[in-house]
């Protein structure tokens, strides 16, 4: 039987910083990490981090590196389990995710996107959203993560500030038409992609990702190192969102800081809670658990955490 390893949630600072100190040790990982080979650390005695450098940096790529070698090595393990609002199952193999992916991406290069286009996202907690980002890594697009309760200036802005010229959009909603609207005053965006339904104007993800091939060749010029992978908008509290960018580098030191000091048992189920444009759900939850080959559920939203975790 799987068992859940936790669920985190925001608490009490200075009780987090007392666990921390007396679990860092323990909750050290025994067995050898593949970014293992892009990264080495210095560590003191209670195995606490004192330096991090790089090796072999200019190589690394997730999707390539991580998912896809997982998907070598264990093809059979399950990496994903999804249920819909409709209660449809859907449960994905790291073989799953890495052929999928690779269906993306060689979809996405047909439709003329590229190394270094910025594509935004609004797929809500969809299973296509791991596909498609995925898919984009392996490409060399920069992947932007969004929120579905954007309206028609949100996306203008982004759309302009990031020079956005594709987006893959969730039919479930209203944001295929605000984007219709935010596009008639955004000229770089050309490409429009939407899932879980069909729209005018709009090629369909589900439709057409699979009939391209499973394999995607990772090339000479392939992304990684300190190439942009991902670019996240801040919440824009006390003014305009502000994009931040992460490269395959940063994903690298994060997945590995938190597989050292976050133990996780072989055959573990980890519950995805937080909305996916959320940083820390994406790098240091979903990312952080495929890095480390455990099954991630993908909580069908937060009014639903009880029912997910009893299933």
């Amino acid at each position: 039987m799987k068992k859940f390893l936790a669920v985190v949630i925001a608490g009490d600072e200075a009780t987090v910083e007392t666990v921390s100190n007396k679990t860092s040790v323990a909750n050290k990982v025994s067995h050898n990490l593949v970014v293992e080979d892009f990264i080495e650390t210095t560590e003191d005695g209670n195995g606490v981090l004192q330096s991090i450098e790089f090796k072999n940096e200019d190589k690394f790529n997730f999707a390539f590196d991580v998912v896809d070698e997982i998907g070598r090595q264990y093809p059979e393990k399950l990496a994903m389990l999804h249920i819909a609002d409709d209660l449809t199952e859907r449960r994905f193999t790291f073989k799953d995710i890495k052929e999928g992916s690779s269906q993306a991406a060689n979809y996405f290069k047909s439709l003329g996107i590229k190394k270094g286009d910025r594509v935004l996202l609004v797929l809500k907690r969809n299973y296509q959203f791991w596909l498609a980002i995925l898919g984009l890594h392996k490409l060399g697009a920069v992947a932007i993560p969004a929120t579905n309760q954007l309206v028609v200036h949100d996306y203008e802005y982004r759309f302009n500030a990031a020079g956005v010229s594709a987006v893959v959009v969730t039919a479930d909603g209203i944001a295929t038409d605000y984007i219709d609207e935010a596009q008639k005053n955004c000229p770089t965006l050309k490409t429009k992609i939407v899932a879980n339904g069909k729209k005018d104007g709009w090629h369909s993800f589900d439709d057409e990702y699979g009939l391209f091939s499973r394999r995607f060749v990772r090339g000479e010029d392939a992304p990684c190192g300190d190439d942009p992978m991902i670019m996240f908008f801040t919440s824009g509290t006390t003014g305009l969102a502000k994009g931040v960018m992460l490269s395959h580098k940063n994903i690298a030191s994060n997945v590995y800081n938190m597989s050292k000091y976050v133990k996780i048992m072989d055959g573990g189920v980890g519950l995805s809670v937080l909305p996916m444009h959320h940083t820390y759900e994406m790098t240091c939850h979903v990312m952080t658990g495929l890095f480390q080959g455990v099954t991630i559920a993908i909580c069908e939203g937060l009014k639903h955490i009880q029912k997910n975790l009893q299933e």
